[in-house]
């Protein structure tokens, strides 16, 4: 299914084109949603707020390619960071101009000027853009690679196949779900309470999940991924062990933000294990999860000579693991005495200890 967008799409000295685009892609505002619903929210409306550590809401922001915090206003532009940072043309020009290029690599330049409407060095530059960011190990090739498959999907009703926009209305449920137990509690939320927060009918959440427990799961999962998500980017933005380590610790430690929410779902989450197996099951796979990052940096610190472990690596990470997550419960539930600065003090003494680095190489900054 394709569409034709009409008008002009950027930087040719007034010319016009009609740009031919495909399936989820339509006018600038759809090529911007897909792009922040692909990187940062996949249900559309919530992501982790850099600035307040905690899950948001988000709303667009008119006449800027950016969407904003609900509750504190913080900016996320979803083209920071893509090939297309920094560029004034459409995001909808840049999706068809890969298009063109998708069907015909060896487009020539004025050919592509005059598809897209933009001028010859115009055209020149996209080409070249575009080639660097499909080129094998580009940061942009999987984004692209994304693209392609939404775009070019058959069978899709209103431009998006069956089983994405299931797949959307599920992570709209779990984000949803997320927000109102961690508002609520999950024993004061009922589902009425998500489908509301969801925008969907109750019979929805029933026709995905069986029960409130399963949907418990199911929030607990996505607060999960994000944090896997805010490891997987500590690692893109530091190859220092002991930065990592340091910034790590900041992590898995329920401050006001992401974790406190998510280590109330936890609680309330192994409340419930033992009658239900694969709740069993799912929370030990999240907790390797942990367990894995920690050996594996650990290893990583060893192999460069900057740590020096007491025990193997997957023993002390199992360590740091059972420490973290036995303090962390600790306040979240708000013992006495166990206040986020006391619990980071413990885990920094014992990282330093388990791994022979100065405990003051790791303190907050």
């Amino acid at each position: 299914m394709r569409g034709r967008i009409g008008g002009q799409t950027g930087g040719s000295g007034g010319r016009s084109a009609s740009v031919e685009v495909f399936g989820p892609i339509g006018d600038e505002s759809a090529c911007l949603h897909w792009l922040w619903t692909t990187l940062y929210a996949p249900d559309g409306v919530s992501t982790v707020c850099r600035h307040c550590r905690v899950m948001r809401r988000f709303h667009r922001v008119s006449k800027r390619r950016a969407y904003a915090c609900d509750h504190c206003g913080t900016q996320v532009y979803p083209t920071a960071g893509t090939f297309m940072q920094g560029s004034s043309l459409g995001i909808v020009t840049w999706f068809a101009a890969w298009q063109h290029l998708e069907s015909d690599p060896n487009v020539a330049p004025r050919r592509l000027a005059d598809e897209l409407g933009v001028s010859y060095k115009t055209a020149l530059r996209i080409k070249r853009t575009l080639e660097e960011a499909t080129a094998p190990g580009s940061a942009d090739a999987d984004l692209l690679e994304r693209l392609r498959r939404d775009a070019g999907e058959p069978g899709a009703t209103g431009g998006v196949p069956a089983r994405e926009r299931s797949s959307r209305a599920r992570e709209n449920i779990r984000a949803a779900a997320c927000r109102a137990f961690a508002a609520r509690g999950p024993s004061a939320t009922r589902i009425a309470d998500i489908a509301r927060e969801a925008g969907v009918s109750s019979a929805i959440i029933h026709y995905y999940y069986k029960s409130k427990d399963e949907v418990l799961l199911a929030a607990l999962q996505w607060a999960n991924e994000h944090t896997s998500s805010a490891l997987h980017e500590l690692r893109q933005e530091t190859s220092d062990t002991v930065e990592l380590l340091r910034r790590t610790i900041d992590l898995a430690i329920p401050s006001e933000g992401v974790l406190r929410d998510e280590y109330v779902l936890w609680i309330e989450t192994w409340a419930r294990v033992r009658l239900h197996p694969r709740l069993l099951a799912e929370c030990a796979a999240m907790s390797e999860g942990w367990v894995a990052f920690f050996q594996q940096l650990v290893e990583e610190g060893q192999a460069a000579g900057v740590f020096h472990p007491v025990a193997p690596p997957a023993e002390i990470a199992q360590r740091m693991v059972a420490l973290s997550d036995g303090l962390s419960f600790r306040s979240a539930i708000g013992y006495t005495g166990m206040q986020v600065q006391r619990v980071r003090e413990l885990l920094v003494s014992f990282a330093a200890e388990q791994l022979g680095v100065p405990a003051e190489s790791l303190a907050a900054r």
